[in-house]
């Protein structure tokens, strides 16, 4: 009996070692950004913008080792989750820039210059996300320069406020995934005897609340109804943008990107 006590435990022994060598093995080959990965993935379809911003921010930063899981994401049945995860994929996919431009043409307005899509960043931001049907929306968006260098943001000032409505939208998407556009308000929209084009110059690093730190109201159709609506702010960088840096005297670099989309944050409207 002692001897077959004996073998049991060195039969024991040897599971136990072996199982820990295999485990340390298993560890060892591990992705460490696997587990940081998922965790990510998650907090994207987080409903606090600020914990959203910085999944993005770290799943872009992961570059291919996180295409994987948002695609899986881009094709799960969170409807919230699933948009932030395709623009995040579309926005890897995006064309490479083209090389930056001479140190001679880079603090014209009116050059061509390229600059990265990631060095700037647009932050909507809402008090209230749950609204009564025919409530306006209360918002304020906010530009993150992260570039070392400025950029030129045009817009319209009428009496001392800043409008957008020539350069920017809302785009939202229903329940149903029909895409529109709310506009804002513009100087044509407006009574208004005196207005001026305006460029400003975001520096390096900078942040800009683009409303002056005010909260803007958005009222709309769409939100008449009751459901759950997808929005996100759009900067355009086109024919009015650039028309407007032909007439400035600014100093900074143009735009390269057509368009500059902040992150998407999700509306509910109840009766």
């Amino acid at each position: 009996m002692p001897k077959l006590n004996l073998a049991l435990m060195v039969v024991l022994s040897l599971g136990v070692a072996g199982g820990a060598a295999v485990l340390a093995l298993t560890q060892k080959n591990a992705d460490p950004d696997e587990y940081k990965i998922k965790s990510l993935i998650r907090l994207l379809g987080d409903h606090d913008p600020d914990i959203q911003r910085d999944a993005e921010r770290e799943l872009r930063a992961l570059g291919p080792k996180a295409a994987p899981a948002l695609q899986a994401a881009a094709a799960g049945t969170d409807r919230l989750l699933a948009e932030r995860a395709r623009d995040l994929l579309a926005h890897a996919q995006a064309p490479t820039p083209s090389p930056e431009p001479s140190a001679a043409t880079e603090t014209t307005s009116a050059s061509p210059a390229e600059a990265p899509e990631e060095d700037l960043e647009l932050a909507l931001q809402a008090p209230r996300y749950h609204l009564k049907a025919g409530e306006p929306l209360a918002y304020t968006v906010r530009l993150r320069n992260g570039a070392d260098r400025p950029y030129l943001m045009a817009r319209d000032v009428v009496e001392g406020s800043a409008l957008y409505g020539a350069y920017a939208y809302f785009e939202i998407v229903d329940e149903e995934g029909r895409v529109s556009q709310i506009p804002l308000d513009s100087v044509e929209s407006l009574e208004v005897g005196r207005w001026v084009e305006d460029v400003i110059s975001i520096e390096a690093g900078e942040e800009v609340d683009l409303f002056a730190g005010e909260i803007q109201f958005l009222r709309s159709p769409q939100l008449d109804r009751p459901g759950a609506y997808q929005l996100r702010f759009v900067y355009e960088a086109g024919e009015a943008y650039r028309k407007a840096l032909g007439k400035a005297r600014a100093e900074g670099v143009a735009l390269a990107v057509d368009r500059l989309v902040s992150n998407t944050v999700t509306v509910l409207v109840e009766e």
